[in-house]
């Protein structure tokens, strides 16, 4: 015999015992949500390191399309220079460089633009950067 909060006694059988804890049911419920989170997050992670992977080479390409750039200003030999190579002389391989000039359709002011591509052939992202360079006039003596 046993005796309730109530004072009544009563025999073991006519008391009902409260269970805790979680059905079978819950708990595969809440592991297959918990599994459906997990794969959802790995899946953004991925996308998210193939994003900065891209991000990463295109910053770099940019970094070394204004060094080329701002070499090819500094030398001051745009027209005669080379216009195409690649970047190993500066330690970074798999990137290639073209030089294009044109007439920027004011006198003596043309338009250079270096465009930094990754070697890969299957590899279509690339990078141009433009500037002007100013020609002076060529004299050919002084006037009186």
């Amino acid at each position: 015999m046993i005796t309730n909060k109530n004072g009544r006694q009563g025999n073991l059988n006519n008391v009902r015992q409260v269970k805790k804890g979680f059905t079978l049911v819950e708990v595969v419920v809440s592991v297959a949500l918990l599994a459906i989170g997990i794969v959802v997050s790995l899946g953004s992670l991925s996308a998210m390191t193939k994003t900065e992977v891209k991000l990463r080479k295109t910053e770099e390409m940019n970094r070394l399309a204004v060094q080329k750039i701002e070499e090819v200003l500094a030398v001051g030999n745009a027209t005669t220079a080379e216009t195409s190579g690649t970047f190993d002389d500066y330690g970074y391989t798999g990137y290639e460089w073209s030089l294009d000039v044109a007439p920027s359709g004011t006198e003596n002011l043309d338009t250079i633009r270096v465009t930094v591509t990754e070697a890969s052939a299957n590899s279509s992202a690339g990078v141009s950067v433009s500037s002007l360079l100013y020609t002076p006039p060529n004299t050919t003596g002084a006037t009186n």
